[in-house]
Order: C-alpha cells, then sequence, then structure tokens
C-alpha cells in the first residue's frame, strides 16, 4: 500500500481484528471496497477438503492460501504492493 492509502485505513481505525466489533468490521469493509486495491480469496467447503487433504496440516494450508492471495494480489496491483 502506498503512504495515502495506509493513512485512510489508520484514520478509519484498522487494527487486529480481534480488537475490533463485527459491526466495527463490517462498516470499515464497505469504507475500504472502494479505495484500497484489494484480493479475495475465500474456497468453498469442497475445495478447502481437497485442500487440507493435501497439506494435512492447517498451518500449512493457511500459509499457502495466504501466499496464493498475495501473489494475485501482486499480480493485480503490483504498483500498490511495494512495501
Amino acid at each position: 500500500m502506498d503512504e495515502q492509502t495506509e493513512d485512510k485505513l489508520i484514520a478509519l481505525g484498522v487494527r487486529d481484528s480481534k480488537l475490533l466489533t463485527d459491526n466495527r468490521m463490517l462498516a470499515m469493509a464497505e469504507e475500504i471496497k472502494g479505495d484500497v486495491p484489494s484480493f479475495r480469496s475465500a474456497d468453498r467447503p469442497k475445495r478447502y477438503n481437497e485442500l487440507y487433504n493435501k497439506y494435512r496440516n492447517l498451518n500449512r494450508l493457511l500459509a499457502w492460501g495466504h501466499a496464493w492471495t498475495l501473489e494475485r494480489c501482486w499480480r493485480k496491483y503490483p504498483r500498490s504492493c511495494s512495501r
């Protein structure tokens, strides 16, 4: 993210999700969607089960999912992923 985006997220109060209520996160999401480059990844239960059977470890599966999402975000927004 660039400094302008970082400043906007700080002003919105973005922080660890454990420190926010569900309602506040939903409100933030609506404010962020149009202004911040992002990429979402969500697997359906069947695909999740296939991936879990492949990795056999939730931490490895989550690490793979994060890497997959970051790579696609970088490809979609290469100039926004300078940090």
